[in-house]
């Protein structure tokens, strides 16, 4: 099941640069006020990717997950403090979309290449500790328990 959750994190993070750059090309090139339906489009899938890569414990993942959250909250904070306009917001907005697309592009590359990996049949799914030899059904590491036939389907 691991395997299954990391690979689809992987295509999750390739998607989310889409997402990105997709609500970046419509405030800059559109209208500003375009952030009002990317924002929680943006907000609600880092909640989702939060859930997942927090699940197979892909740490980087989940790091730019919450930063799919936190962006569109920023820009409402910025809004409600400084009481900008759209017109006030253009500028700015586009100037911090383009760092946040540039920052989340090297990094989703980064966490993409070095995933973690999915531990094998004769390893705890847990923390990948080896269960060769074990006469416990509990893993000595993390206490996670498995059955026989894990260890003998290796």
């Amino acid at each position: 099941m691991r395997k299954k959750l990391l690979l689809i994190t992987n295509y999750a993070l390739g998607f989310g640069l889409v997402v990105v750059a997709i609500g970046l090309a419509l405030m800059i090139f559109l209208d500003v006020e375009s952030v009002m339906g990317s924002g929680p489009v943006t907000l609600f899938y880092g909640a989702g990717l939060l859930v997942i890569s927090g699940i197979c414990r892909h740490w980087f993942a989940l790091v730019i997950a919450s930063s799919y959250v936190f962006i569109p909250i920023l820009f409402t904070m910025l809004v409600l403090m400084f009481n900008w306009s759209p017109d006030d917001a253009e500028v700015p907005f586009s100037i911090m979309g383009g760092i946040y697309f540039f920052l989340l592009l090297v990094s989703s590359i980064i966490a993409i290449v070095y995933s973690p990996k999915a531990f094998g049949a004769d390893q705890c799914q847990r923390c990948g500790y080896p269960l060769i030899g074990l006469t416990s059904r509990h893993c000595p590491e993390c206490g996670s328990g498995f059955g026989v036939t894990t260890i003998h389907s290796a």
